[in-house]
């Protein structure tokens, strides 16, 4: 199983895009329900797209942070397949995402950290900083 985490901060003063970009990703995807849902206060926030891959966004102001894509079956190209419904309901909104991708694990089903940036590449995202060797990217609606 493919894992990109990073640490989640919530939705909070959105503006009218993002309104708008979260109403329909909201409505495109359904709530992870999990044994350990008590674990998170104010409830899990990890949603799930077609039934193939988990999602975590987060929002503020006109910008949404992915903050979790994960395929619940890595390798058929199914967290491809979401990030470009991401992506497409991104432009549509006029929604600009960030991400800071960060490869967990090492079993021969997961991209490194190299790999992982450049599928984002594939995407639009380009990279806006380093801090710490942790990478950021950006994409800007096109």
């Amino acid at each position: 199983m493919t894992i990109y985490r990073v640490q989640a901060s919530g939705w909070a003063n959105l503006d009218d895009e993002v309104q708008a970009f979260k109403r329909e990703y909201e409505a495109g995807t359904v709530i992870e329900k999990r044994p350990d849902d008590a674990l998170f206060p104010g409830g899990n926030k990890d949603r799930i797209w077609q039934r193939k891959v988990r999602l975590l966004l987060t929002g503020q102001f006109n910008i949404v942070t992915l903050e979790v894509i994960q395929s619940l079956q890595p390798g058929k190209g199914y967290a491809s397949k979401a990030l470009s419904w991401l992506t497409q309901l991104a432009d549509k909104h006029q929604v600009i995402l960030d991400t800071q991708p960060h490869a967990f694990g090492d079993t021969p089903d997961q991209m490194n950290s190299a790999e992982l940036e450049q599928w984002y590449v594939k995407f639009g995202f380009v990279q806006t900083s380093i801090r710490r060797g942790q990478v950021s990217m950006r994409r800007v609606p096109q």
